[in-house]
């Protein structure tokens, strides 16, 4: 097994060379895992019988994107504080966001046809987001795994790289689907407050509330595919943000089957 160093020199020399490659760590644990796809070809994910690593758009009308383990060298190395630090090349870069008042006025606008079409509809839920754009120069790849690594420790974090379509980094404390013989778990992620130092976090109704909605949501949506939902467990914790902290729920449940 390579050590952490030679990992981000492969995942720097595709990323030079444009070939497609991943890097990842699950959560909680310390082995960071790289497929390095060995042509520029793009692959479909067609069924789950495949072994790879897909990237998938939300648009279930669009197929995702697939590297396929046949297709792709495969390193895997464990990392530590120091490795991150031999890993380190360049600088921080400081960033900075210059406010645009004319979007930010057409967001304040959104939010409250938001409110309104809410308390017409009884709608519980909606959720609103917008994007920033930076522009970004003199940041080695590596810095951003190393953040990510550093800052995260509770989260899936990746970097995804096709010379087709560009680069996605990124963070998430969320577990969509784990999957066991014929059970699955999954969990509702919802609910926020800022960390306030030692200071014991006190869950209100409001956080409550919107976990809540999400746990409703997801047993709804899977009440005809499956057999029992179990009873579930409340978990609290870091996103891996230093201020935050989520209050999710994990869920479990049985496939259904034709035997059942």
């Amino acid at each position: 097994m390579p050590d952490f160093s030679t990992l981000c020199k492969e995942f720097e020399n595709a990323r030079n060379l444009q070939k497609p490659f991943v890097v990842y760590r699950k959560p909680g644990t310390l082995d960071v895992q790289l497929f390095v796809q060995k042509d520029s070809s793009v692959y479909r994910f067609k069924t789950e019988r495949e072994a790879g690593f897909i990237f998938s758009p939300f648009n279930v009308n669009r197929a995702g994107m697939f590297f396929p383990s046949e297709k792709c060298q495969f390193f895997s190395a464990d990392y530590k504080e120091s490795d991150l630090e031999n890993c380190s090349v360049g600088k921080k870069v400081e960033l900075k966001i210059t406010e645009d008042f004319d979007r930010r006025e057409q967001y304040l606008t959104l939010v409250s046809h938001c409110l309104d079409f809410m308390r017409r509809t009884g709608t519980r839920k909606i959720v609103l987001s917008r994007k920033e754009e930076v522009q970004i120069s003199g940041l080695p790849v590596v810095c951003i795994l190393r953040n990510l690594l550093e800052n995260y420790p509770d989260a899936f974090v990746y970097i995804w790289y096709h010379p087709s379509v560009g680069m996605w980094a990124g963070a998430s404390p969320e577990t969509l689907l784990s999957v066991e013989k014929d059970q699955f778990k999954t969990m509702a992620l919802a609910g926020t407050q800022r960390i306030k130092g030692d200071k014991e976090l006190v869950w209100g109704q409001k956080e409550k509330e919107e976990q809540q909605i999400v746990t409703d949501y997801i047993k709804n949506e899977l009440g005809g595919l499956i057999t029992r939902i179990s009873p579930a467990k409340t978990i609290r914790g870091r996103t891996g943000c230093s201020y935050l902290y989520r209050v999710g729920r994990d869920i479990n449940e049985r496939f259904w089957t034709e035997s059942n």
